[in-house]
């Protein structure tokens, strides 16, 4: 009998002595199908509509993976913990020697069950990744957190990004990294819930996160409602950070004047390999503030400008920068700009002098009747924190039950 016979055979055991009914499907065809040292029990898989793990199948996750090394990873994202199954999910925490990472992505933990988890963050010292986004947990919850964080060595990367924090929270946080915390390697602090003018307060804490965390290289800040003078603070810092290579924010309110400041301070530093400024307002002037950074700067390998009021002069002039100039830009995204053939021939020039491939750019030139129009192609970054587990390789189930 091999491992994941013996788990089997052990997850059987707990449901019918704790419920005395047989496993959840769902935990069943998981552990059968397991890859690459990762338990994929997402309630967000079709082939289980409906058949979402509860409180009650997080205290037999608790009893088949607290001493257990098959399983490095585990996937809970999108079912229905609550703060009552929160107590397992912290048990497992604490007593778990060989969990590295942990998603508990879009349930329904609230304020009790972030603190209950973030206590066990303080006796843990092997749990590397930890996703809390989409769970409501709030002030207190994010609160706990940071103070968990002063205390916790072996965290690299924290995602508790749409969780209702707060300005008090977000200050916590950025207070911890600065002089508490030097492993945290990435955070997301997406979406937090913050009143008029409380984004300037913020980007001034960030920026201090910048200039005095020495590892933090992974930084997301969507949805603050940062303007162009929370941009020039966060510049200031940036000019001197030699660690940070990933900067997301996107879905702001950044105009040109913000893009200026912040192409100038990566024209400086010179290690940000990926930017996102998708979703802002940087217009056709903030387009020619990047192609003048991409003329200089040879870190830059994504930049992803989605959906940015940019006209065809703009896209026009980044891309003739990317064919006579930069050779390092390695991935583009472009896409809800101003696309019209002009452009579309533009890009054609791009890919047929080979300075980018059809699948590092996400829109595709399409010749009819000898004019070029752009279209749509679902191309992803090469690494979207937050939506999919660091450790192993999580196969929907459909693509488990096809094995």
């Amino acid at each position: 009998m091999d491992e994941s016979d013996h788990l089997l055979e052990k997850c059987r055991k707990a449901y019918r002595e704790c419920f005395e009914k047989e496993p959840h499907p769902l935990i069943v065809q998981a552990i059968k199908h397991q890859s690459n040292q990762c338990l994929n029990v997402a309630g967000n898989v079709t082939t289980f509509s409906g058949e979402h793990l509860g409180d009650k199948d997080m205290l037999v996750m608790y009893k088949i993976l607290k001493d257990q090394y098959l399983f490095v990873s585990v996937n809970l994202s999108y079912n229905n913990i609550t703060d009552e199954g929160s107590h397992s999910v912290a048990q497992l925490i604490k007593s778990s020697s060989s969990l590295i990472c942990l998603n508990l992505m879009c349930n329904d933990i609230g304020p009790k069950g972030g603190e209950l988890i973030a206590a066990a963050l303080q006796t843990n010292s092997t749990l590397e990744s930890l996703n809390m986004n989409g769970n409501k947990i709030g002030r207190n919850g994010v609160l706990m957190f940071a103070r968990a964080l002063q205390f916790n060595i072996g965290l690299k990367e924290l995602n508790v990004g749409h969780t209702d924090m707060n300005i008090d929270s977000m200050i916590a946080m950025a207070t911890v990294l600065c002089f508490s915390n030097c492993t945290l390697l990435r955070i997301n602090l997406n979406r937090p819930l913050l009143k008029n003018m409380e984004e300037e307060i913020i980007s001034g804490h960030i920026s201090h996160l910048l200039k005095m965390n020495p590892v933090l290289i992974e930084l997301h800040l969507q949805q603050l409602g940062m303007e162009d003078y929370g941009a020039t603070i966060i510049s200031e810092s940036l000019r001197n950070n030699t660690i940070l290579t990933h900067l997301d924010l996107s879905c702001n309110r950044i105009g040109e004047d913000g893009m200026n400041m912040l192409a100038d301070a990566m024209a400086v530093s010179g290690t940000t390999e990926l930017l996102n400024i998708g979703y802002n307002r940087i217009g056709n002037t903030g387009a020619v503030y990047l192609a003048d950074l991409l003329k200089v700067n040879t870190s830059l390998k994504t930049l992803i400008i989605v959906s940015n009021n940019i006209g065809v002069n703009g896209i026009i002039t980044i891309i003739e920068v990317l064919i006579n100039v930069n050779k390092s830009l390695t991935s583009l995204f472009i896409w809800g700009n101003d696309v019209q053939p002009s452009a579309g021939e533009a890009v054609h020039r791009l890919l047929e002098a080979k300075r980018l491939s059809e699948d590092c750019i996400d829109v595709k030139p399409y010749n009819i009747e000898g004019i070029f129009h752009l279209g749509r192609q679902f191309f992803f970054p090469p690494r979207q924190f937050g939506r999919a587990p660091s450790y192993g390789n999580c196969l929907t189930t459909s693509a488990m039950l096809k094995q």
